[in-house]
């Protein structure tokens, strides 16, 4: 589920790639939907990214292209009521998730081990620093693209909105956890890595 989680989300953001940049927006409407559809029906956080990434895309039209919003509301309506016949299992799911579950409590080390499972390839001091140059990385990524962006460029745009999902999905976690109980593990967000990395790659060849 995983795997497929990761397929869904990513191809999700590669439509919204051309949502952003006024490509054929009506197929990629379309597969964007679809997309957001079957990611939903396959893991729980892979249909909370899905969200994420809806919730993100509103506020980028709202901004920016507010012509598209009808098209996101028609997406948003389909999404919701294709989900409906999954609703019942899920309130079930959270009452007994309510009871009882197996994740322990999310603490500071926890949220570390987050960005571990993220940036580090390996244990040991070699993964270590490999991780803070990642990290580094990104940062230094950001930095200059939101320093260099000009008013019209649609590519950082992307790039900053693929990278941000995996991180709003894994404080979406930690923050449900702590309002219900602990819920979320380091390999839920295993979906959003193709968003990263692709937004990452997006991010070097602009800059």
């Amino acid at each position: 589920m995983y795997s497929w989680g990761l397929f869904f989300i990513t191809i999700q953001l590669i439509y919204l790639y051309d949502i952003i940049h006024r490509k054929d927006t009506k197929i990629a409407w379309i597969v964007f939907t679809i997309a957001s559809i079957c990611s939903t029906y396959t893991h729980y956080f892979s249909a909370i990214a899905s969200i994420i990434i809806y919730l993100v895309l509103f506020a980028y039209l709202l901004h920016s292209n507010r012509k598209e919003l009808k098209k996101w509301i028609v997406s948003t309506i389909v999404s919701l009521v294709a989900y409906l016949p999954w609703l019942g299992i899920l309130l079930s799911q959270v009452s007994t998730v309510s009871d009882h579950y197996w994740i322990k409590s999310i603490g500071f080390e926890t949220v570390i081990s987050y960005i571990d499972f993220i940036f580090s390839p390996s244990v040991g001091i070699i993964g270590r620093i490999l991780e803070i140059f990642l990290i580094a990385l990104l940062i230094a990524l950001v930095y200059l693209s939101l320093k260099n962006k000009k008013s019209s460029d649609d590519y950082v745009d992307f790039s900053l909105i693929s990278m941000s999902i995996i991180f709003l999905t894994m404080v979406a976690g930690i923050v449900l956890s702590f309002l219900i109980r602990p819920i979320f593990v380091s390999r839920y967000i295993l979906p959003c890595f193709g968003g990263l990395w692709l937004g990452v790659a997006i991010a070097c060849k602009v800059l």
